[in-house]
Formats: structure tokens, C-alpha cells, sequence
């Protein structure tokens, strides 16, 4: 390999990695939730609903919350979610409940969303690359 190739795929190397490193705004200008990011939530949301109800019992949703935060969720943090999301009558949480918890947080602190989505395995560009614990 010639020096002047050498060079190419470095430049190239460079590139894809700053392009990798840029995340993309998880809201766009009208402060709603990007496609993108509604398409990862929509495939982490059916990681946890495995019953295919579409909607997550307090037990899925506690898994999760560990999952995310590294600790069992407090009682106070499921009454907030109940006050203020989407539940079904039986008391399952619906995706466009599990939307606005996100729509809530990436406004209030988009880097917890950006650790729930790493964590989940998703990159700067929101592509699903592997599963992390």
C-alpha cells in the first residue's frame, strides 16, 4: 500500500469517525421527538412488552427502569408514572405513555436519554449496533 492510499484511508477513517461522533438532536425544532428516535424507543419499548400486549406491567417497566438507572425504582417514581403517562385500564403502560416519559426527559436532560439509548446499544447516529449490560 502506497503512501498517497494510505492517506486516502486515513482522511476517510477520520471522517467516518467524526461522523459517528456528531449525535443527532433527539428534538427537532418544534421540540417534538425525531423519527429516529421514535423508531429506537418503539424497538426498546417491544424488548420489554414480551407478552405482546403493547403495553408494559409494572414488572417490565421495573426491569427496565433497572436496567437504565442501575437501581430498583423507588414507589414514589411508579406514582409519578401513573399520575402522569398513559396507562391502560388494566395499569400498563402504553407506548405513547413510554413516548412521553421520553419526550419529558430528553427536554428536561437529553443526556439521560442518550445513556438509555447507549446503554440499549444504540450509537450517535440512533442505529442499534449491540447490546450492552
Amino acid at each position: 500500500v502506497s503512501t498517497q492510499s494510505t492517506g486516502k484511508i486515513n482522511k476517510t477513517n477520520q471522517l467516518k469517525m467524526s461522523t459517528e461522533s456528531i449525535r443527532i438532536k433527539l428534538i427537532d425544532d418544534e421540540d417534538k421527538l425525531h423519527p429516529k428516535l421514535i423508531s429506537a424507543l418503539n424497538e426498546i419499548f417491544s424488548r420489554y412488552a414480551i407478552t405482546n400486549q403493547q403495553s408494559l406491567s409494572r414488572e417490565q417497566i421495573e426491569q427496565f427502569f433497572e436496567f437504565c438507572n442501575g437501581e430498583k425504582m423507588k414507589e414514589e417514581d411508579w406514582e409519578q408514572m401513573v399520575d402522569n403517562l398513559e396507562f391502560t385500564d388494566t395499569g400498563r403502560l402504553t407506548f405513547e405513555g413510554f413516548l412521553t416519559l421520553y419526550d419529558l426527559q430528553t427536554n428536561g436532560d437529553e443526556s439521560e436519554t442518550w445513556n438509555d439509548l447507549k446503554k440499549h446499544g444504540y450509537n450517535n447516529q440512533l442505529e442499534l449496533e449491540i447490546l450492552k449490560k
